[in-house]
């Protein structure tokens, strides 16, 4: 079995389900800015690439002003409805206990996933994350995992970059990383797929199956 000594993950879709909380904020600007309100399942289509993207495509034409108003609604409403999926901190837990490091690289901004993290009771367990504003470049661009890497001083081969979307894997692959695909997140399943990631699972805990910490 593979021994695994740092563990990277994607945010969205991978440790939280946030999706009502992110479609919610997005109608408000859609409202507020008397754009067509669209469906909670079209917005989050659009979810992953940063909230530039994310606003870009649901409120077209719009410009920074926009965005701003987004970013500001979504942060004071980040966690009404937002959980850890089922599983997330048993397997945190696992690889804290076998002493493995773990980090979050995530295109949301950064101090977003910190409050949320917080909230949520679990940002003990990651000891870097890292957003846009702390990168030249985002994913799927390997500069962020690179950084992990070199603060828990892990090889490519210790490492497994863990998404459900196709930019999560093709980041880890950039960097001769472990990859893993999550199939219950937000991320376009069949693009997820056709990047061919070293294992697919329905749990966290089911990579335990593949590699040790």
């Amino acid at each position: 079995m593979t021994k695994i000594k740092l563990a990277v993950f994607d945010f969205d879709g991978v440790l939280v389900d946030s999706a009502k909380d992110i479609a919610r904020s997005v109608k408000a600007t859609q409202e507020n800015f008397n754009y067509k309100v669209m469906d909670e399942d079209e917005i989050i289509t659009y979810v992953g690439f940063g909230a530039k993207y994310l606003i870009d495509k649901t409120l077209p034409g719009s410009t920074e002003k926009e965005l701003e108003w987004y970013t500001n609604y979504y942060y004071e409403h980040a966690v009404v409805d937002t959980t850890l999926y089922p599983g997330v901190k048993k397997f945190l837990q696992h690889i804290s206990d076998k002493g493995g490091a773990m980090c979050v690289l995530s295109n949301k901004p950064e101090p977003l996933v910190k409050k949320i993290l917080k909230i949520l009771e679990v940002d003990s367990y990651f000891n870097t994350v890292l957003g846009p504003e702390s990168l030249k470049r985002m994913k799927p661009d390997p500069e962020g995992i690179i950084i992990c890497m070199e603060r828990n001083n892990a090889k490519s081969c210790e490492t497994i970059m863990i998404g459900d979307t196709y930019t999560d894997i093709r980041t880890g692959k950039a960097c001769g990383a472990h990859t893993c695909g999550v199939l219950y997140g937000i991320g376009d399943r069949e693009k997820l797929l056709e990047e061919k990631a070293d294992i697919y699972v329905n749990d966290l805990n089911d990579i335990l199956k593949e590699y040790e910490f």
